[in-house]
């Protein structure tokens, strides 16, 4: 995942995501991103489903802002396991300014 803006907390960033598929086991990627917001609420956005298959890659873009402010924003992935259970991982890299 790659973020471009300014840092600043209200500031309009540009998102891209890519995810890849390393098993081929009827399963696809499933991401999310999910911000940290400067008034100590959270904010969920919309799940993004990749493709499914060995080696397939997805790409997303998509723009991200929150007048409220950014604190933190972090990426959530998630694929089915062979239960109705899910696999999670979280992940952040942005630092506000």
């Amino acid at each position: 995942m790659t973020l471009e803006g300014s840092g600043a907390p209200t500031a309009t960033y540009n998102v891209s995501i890519r995810t890849t598929d390393y098993i081929d086991d009827t399963r696809a990627p499933k991401v999310r991103l999910i911000s940290g917001n400067k008034d100590h609420t959270t904010t969920y956005y919309r799940w993004r489903t990749g493709a499914q298959g060995r080696s397939v890659i997805s790409n997303w873009d998509t723009t991200l802002q929150q007048p409220k402010g950014l604190d933190k924003v972090f990426i959530e992935g998630t694929v089915n396991t062979a239960s109705s259970d899910a696999s999670n991982f979280y992940c952040t890299d942005y630092a506000p300014k």
